[in-house]
């Protein structure tokens, strides 16, 4: 449950060259992770040891320790884990526990993850893009209502970490799909029919799948958005699906690239100020008529030194330089917040758990104003007054009923108004 920033000497190497007369390290920092004893500690590193040679940076080894009680928080039952009975308690434990969303953001804050903010976003399902894909190669537009994978949704994320070379972009995403999710209710249901049965009891299979299908439904958003973020996590911090509870109760080595400046040296220092002053700026922004009571001035200011202090990630077409997350893929059947009971099936999530709140829906304005240039160039405009379409209107102009209205022409609600004559509303929905 605790994340240590500073391990004892005696359990991992980290060594620092002495710095020249420029402040600038004349070696290369280094970080020996190979006195981590296996047994004891769960490494999330891919190699055992760092070196770097870009000044003023370093290697830190930082342990998170999580609970391996599934009901505490840090971690949930795996899903299809066996259980076992505790010798001393006589508790029923699984025997495998998977990371749960408490736990893998511990993990991400120790790793310094940082999420950006623009790129993470709502994004088109895969039956979505093969529908526009179709529309565009036949010229016909495709009628949303009625569609089966109305509901599905699907999310991404794109993070990244320092590294000794610059930050390291991940991308990760998640599709929720409804015929899946469906299949998997139908699933669970019969195998309870059975149990009820053999029980002599009775189950009501339409009912039991007419309510789940009712609550994941409400839930998508919420869960696609965790579902990708837990990706990107696992992916970016070198996790595994599923841990033995015994190594769930080791703690976990990540590896933190940090800033390392010399203090000493006054081109530091100078930057360091800049960049406290830049910060401030950003939240309030300076009167322009009020002249700054300090002006710091430096005769030679390390545009190294600089440029490494005020490094930011570089979020720009992140998602054409971000690596795809090859984490594996996650059981819906998990609950993120790890809260499990043991039902006469076995071990399956709390339909009392609590799940993220869905995103508010995006106006119709607010999903144009986030359109790209390369979308809005492909996207169906109105005819009279070149508005961007959404897809509900233009499958009514080329409805039977539209064509009959319009003549075949795409319109925007204002300027069907203004054909039909009717004030500003019209009958298209």
């Amino acid at each position: 449950m605790s994340t240590t920033l500073t391990p004892a000497p005696s359990q991992v190497a980290s060594r620092q060259e002495p710095l020249g007369e420029n402040g600038h390290a004349e070696g290369r920092a280094s970080l020996d992770l190979s006195s981590y004893d296996s047994q004891a500690y769960n490494i999330l590193s891919p190699v055992l040891r760092l070196d770097t040679a870009a000044p003023y940076l370093r290697f830190r080894a930082v342990e998170v320790r999580l609970d391996p009680d599934a009901n505490r928080g840090d971690c949930y039952a795996a899903p299809s884990t066996k259980w076992t009975r505790d010798r001393r308690t006589g508790e029923l434990l699984p025997t495998h526990v998977a990371p749960a969303k408490p736990g893998l953001l511990k993990i991400a804050s120790a790793t310094g993850l940082v999420i950006d903010p623009h790129n993470s976003r709502r994004i088109k399902p895969d039956s979505c893009e093969r529908c526009i894909d179709m529309a565009r190669a036949t010229g016909q537009a495709v009628r949303c209502g009625d569609c089966p994978s109305r509901y599905d949704v699907a999310y991404q994320h794109i993070g990244a970490v320092r590294a000794d070379t610059g930050w390291r972009i991940v991308k990760a995403s998640y599709e929720w799909n409804l015929d899946a999710q469906r299949r998997k209710i139908v699933r669970e249901a019969k195998k309870r029919v059975a149990k009820a049965q053999e029980e002599g009891k009775s189950f009501d299979l339409e009912g039991y799948v007419e309510d789940r299908l009712d609550q994941v439904i409400t839930e998508r958003y919420g869960l696609a958005e965790t579902k990708s973020l837990l990706r990107l996590v696992r992916a970016i911090c070198h996790l595994r699906q599923a841990y033995l509870r015994e190594e769930m109760a080791r703690p976990f080595v990540v590896v933190r690239t940090e800033l390392a400046p010399d203090f000493a040296d006054p081109a530091v220092r100078h930057a360091l100020a800049e960049k406290a002053l830049a910060s401030g700026a950003e939240i309030f922004a300076p009167a322009h008529e009020e002249a700054p009571a300090v002006t710091l001035r430096a005769a030679a200011v390390d545009a190294q030194v600089v440029e490494q202090l005020a490094s930011e990630p570089d979020f720009t077409d992140a998602e054409a330089k971000a690596e795809e997350a090859t984490a594996p893929v996650d059981d819906e059947s998990a609950p993120d917040n790890g809260q499990t009971h043991v039902t006469d099936d076995g071990p399956t999530a709390s339909a009392d758990s609590p799940v993220a709140d869905p995103p508010a829906e995006e106006s119709s304005a607010d999903h144009e104003s986030r359109e790209t240039p390369e979308e809005e160039s492909d996207a169906v405009r109105c005819d009279e007054c070149n508005a961007v379409l959404p897809a509900n209107v233009v499958a009514y102009c080329q409805s039977a009923k539209g064509r009959q209205a319009f003549g075949g022409a795409n319109y925007c609600f204002k300027c069907q108004n203004k054909r039909r004559g009717k004030g500003e509303r019209g009958e298209a929905q």
